[in-house]
C-alpha cells in the first residue's frame, strides 16, 4: 500500500485546470503558460477540451461532455457570465485567464499557503482508503484520466490550422466515485483505464482541492516458460 498523503503538509505542486480548445487562438499560449508552471514544480495540469470553437472547422479530439458540465459548474460558482477558453482553475477556488503567466503563478503561489484539514488518502491501482476529521464533508472523490506528460495536436483545419498544439496532462475522461463526509474511513474501488489517472479530492462538488494524488499503474507479471 502506497503511503498516505495528507493535505496538512502544504505539499506541492498545486493543481491547476486548464479549459482549452484545439480552435482557441489564444490558448496555445495559456497552454504553454502550464507547461512552463509544470516545468518548475509548482503547478500539477490538468487540461479540459472543451468544444464552443468547434464551429471553426475543426472538432476538438478530446472534449467530452463531463468535462463542458465541470466548467459550467465552475462558471456559477464564480459567478461568470459562461463559460470562456483559456480558463485557468487554481486549486479548486479561484479562477483567471490562462493567457497570463503572472496571473497564474501568483495564485498558484497564495493558494499553496492556504491550511488544508487534516485528511489521509492511500491510493493503490486497486483502490483508495480515505479518512479524516469528523468536521470534514461533504466531500467529492473525483477518479480523471489523462495522458501523461506532454500531447501534441496538429489540426489540418479550423483555428489553429497547420500549427503544433502542445498540452501537459491532457485529460480523457472524469468519473465521480463517491460523496465522502464526517471523516469516517472509506475505501473505494478504483479502475483505471485511461493512459494514467488521478484521484481528486474535492470540497463539495466544484470547491476547493483539498489533496490529489497519482493512481499507480497496475504491475502485470508475465509467467516464464
Amino acid at each position: 500500500m502506497a503511503e498516505p498523503s495528507k493535505s496538512t503538509q502544504k505539499s506541492e505542486p498545486v493543481l491547476v485546470e486548464l479549459f482549452s480548445n484545439q480552435n482557441c487562438g489564444a490558448c496555445p499560449k495559456a497552454n504553454k503558460n502550464l507547461i512552463d508552471l509544470m516545468d518548475n514544480g509548482k503547478a500539477f495540469p490538468i487540461v479540459w477540451s472543451v468544444p464552443y470553437w468547434d464551429y471553426l472547422g475543426w472538432t476538438d479530439t478530446y472534449s467530452k461532455p463531463e468535462f463542458v458540465a465541470r466548467q459550467k459548474a465552475y462558471a456559477e460558482i464564480f459567478d461568470l457570465r459562461g463559460p470562456y477558453t483559456p480558463q485557468a482553475v487554481i486549486d479548486g477556488c479561484v479562477q483567471t485567464s490562462g493567457t497570463s503567466k503572472a496571473a497564474v503563478e501568483e495564485r498558484v503561489d497564495a493558494t499553496s499557503k492556504e491550511d488544508k484539514p487534516d485528511i489521509a488518502l492511500r491510493v493503490t491501482a486497486s483502490a483508495l482508503e480515505i479518512s479524516g476529521d469528523d468536521d470534514v464533508g461533504p466531500v467529492t472523490l473525483w477518479l480523471v484520466g489523462y495522458k501523461p506528460g506532454l500531447t501534441e495536436v496538429n489540426p489540418t483545419a479550423g483555428g489553429n490550422a497547420g500549427k503544433s498544439l502542445v498540452h501537459a496532462h491532457l485529460a480523457t475522461s472524469l468519473k465521480k466515485l463517491a460523496t465522502w463526509k464526517d471523516g469516517d474511513a472509506l475505501e473505494v474501488p478504483l479502475d483505471c483505464r485511461d493512459e494514467a489517472c488521478l484521484v481528486i479530492v474535492q470540497e463539495a462538488e466544484f470547491g476547493d482541492i483539498l489533496l490529489f494524488k497519482p493512481v499507480p499503474r497496475k504491475v502485470i507479471i508475465q509467467a516464464k516458460g
